[in-house]
């Protein structure tokens, strides 16, 4: 029996997006709906993408809830949005605890709809309830032949919730024998059978986008529904090995732990280690007294409030760094020549600012030096916050 693809339109997971290839262009963002998670902490890199694509939806998705309206603004200033369209949050939040702070989001207007993610967390009935108190309309769920949870589909389809499909290849780890398996169009098809977005992976985008194009000659197609029909649930990916290597960046004396394991690097720049990987630092805060910018942050930084339902350093960081950034471009304003950056490499924030001074000389050509200030930022599950000043300048030829 043939049935058409349930799906309308293609998201792009940008949680993993660290960079946007030079190749893409204004052409190649045709995205029905963009995904982002707070504590990917890449707002400013999506910025331009966003900006390209007037008419997709944003769906943001949060690990946390305390204190989580204060978090959604900032999130949205970084990305030049003013609001989301659906708020995801993960099934393993306390969800009644921070009721309130549902409510606030809500009734601000900044969020216009709710919906639950990673639902495999909870039973049926936990999950109907949260969606009858909490007027949940949307689900985003991680599906593909080898990763199905039958009774949840069963049920989101019973009460008419649209399904947000990610990870249709089954994620980095069995994305490869998965495509090798059932073949990459069966894979794409089985996730057009079964949601209603089809969202790819942003790690890869110009390999998203040839998926993306293959999705939209399907829509409303017909193909034969036994060959994605699944009867069970089922949980059969491939497990993450342990851990065994471990990248830091170097820094002078010392080393970031970094969280991603495929950066490249100078050399000189960083360091490979076997064994356990090193969570606490011999200090935290290391600041000169003369350093209005790091004193700043400093101070900010003893007294930030964390919230208590994460212990997730990216987290913490997605709730801190706007603030700490603010701090840092008021000690060197762009009115005063100063081009400021800030980038996240592998759970290492880096605040840099730079700007050209020029000598004037009558008897010989200009001179221009450039001054440089940078900041590292990172937490350290042993140590908790650690900044560090590394201040360079020096002549500009």
């Amino acid at each position: 029996m043939t049935s058409t693809y349930k799906f309308s339109g293609v998201g792009l997971d940008t949680s993993n997006l660290t960079y946007i290839p030079s190749v893409i262009s204004d052409e190649n963002t045709n995205y029905d709906y963009y995904y982002t998670n707070i504590n990917a902490n890449n707002g400013l890199v999506l910025r331009p993408l966003l900006n390209r694509s007037s008419n997709a939806r944003l769906v943001v998705g949060v690990d946390f809830l305390d204190h989580v309206s204060l978090s959604i603004p900032e999130h949205l200033y970084e990305l030049g949005e003013q609001r989301v369209n659906v708020l995801l949050i993960d099934a393993g939040c306390d969800w009644e605890k921070y009721e309130d702070e549902i409510k606030v989001l809500q009734e601000s207007g900044i969020v216009e709809e709710i919906g639950i993610k990673n639902p495999e967390k909870l039973n049926v009935d936990a999950l109907e309830y949260l969606r009858v108190k909490f007027g949940i309309r949307y689900l985003g769920i991680n599906l593909c032949p080898l990763y199905y949870w039958k009774d949840i589909m069963d049920w989101s389809e019973m009460v008419g919730l649209k399904v947000f499909g990610f990870n249709p290849f089954g994620g980095h780890i069995s994305a490869p024998s998965l495509i090798d398996a059932f073949t990459l169009p069966y894979l794409l098809n089985f996730s057009a059978m079964h949601t209603d977005v089809v969202f790819l992976s942003g790690k890869d985008i110009v390999f998203s986008d040839v998926n993306r194009d293959y999705l939209l000659s399907i829509i409303g197609k017909e193909d034969d529904e036994a060959l994605y029909r699944v009867k069970k649930d089922v949980d059969k990916l491939l497990k993450p090995l342990k851990r065994l290597g471990h990248l830091s960046l170097h820094v002078g004396e010392e080393s970031f732990p970094l969280d991603e394991t495929d950066l490249i690097f100078n050399p000189e720049e960083f360091e490979i280690s076997l064994g356990s990987e090193k969570l606490d630092f011999d200090t935290a805060l290391s600041i000169e007294e003369d350093d209005k910018a790091g004193q700043d942050i400093m101070k900010y930084l003893e007294d930030a409030y964390l919230p208590e339902d994460t212990n997730n350093p990216k987290d913490y960081l997605a709730i801190i760094r706007p603030k700490a950034f603010a701090l840092f471009r008021a000690c060197y304003p762009e009115g005063q020549g100063w081009l400021n950056t800030n980038v996240f490499i592998g759970g290492v924030y880096v605040f840099n600012s730079y700007r050209e001074v020029r000598h004037k000389f009558w008897f010989s050509k200009d001179k221009v030096d450039f001054e440089s200030h940078t900041y590292i930022l990172y937490y350290s599950k042993g140590t908790g916050f650690v900044l560090r000043n590394l201040q360079n300048s020096e002549p500009k030829s």
